[in-house]
């Protein structure tokens, strides 16, 4: 699957936009963003909350959760999320419907407390 077909194009942009904004604050003073995008694998608790994408390329920051009870914040690659092979009926999708109401910062410690994320 490509990734740019599961993720709408204008989110795509925000996620750009955000990186290119944060990159030269990395290691000091970083922004603490409302996660754009949320991204589940169908009947599991496997989610990703993303926040920056580096333009023109396919890796991204944000919250993610393995469904291991051990939600973290740090990068993950689009393209091999997107090519990672699922068994029948389980899929890879974005929740068009999710708005975020709080910084990452916030879901992530929410997600620590609760061992999964909550979105």
């Amino acid at each position: 699957m490509d990734y740019s077909k599961l993720i709408r194009s204008d989110e795509i942009a925000k996620l750009e936009a955000n990186w290119t904004e944060q990159l030269p604050r990395k290691g000091r003073n970083e922004i603490d963003y409302e996660p754009i995008v949320l991204l589940r694998i169908k009947f599991t608790s496997i989610a990703w909350l993303l926040t920056e994408k580096e333009p023109g390329g396919s890796m991204c920051f944000g919250l993610c959760d393995m469904g291991q009870g051990y939600p973290e914040i740090g990068y993950v690659d689009l393209e091999e999320l997107a090519s990672t092979p699922l068994p029948p009926g389980y899929q890879l999708q974005q929740e068009t419907d999710f708005l975020a109401d709080k910084p990452l910062s916030k879901y992530a410690s929410a997600a620590r407390s609760h061992g999964a994320i909550n979105a």
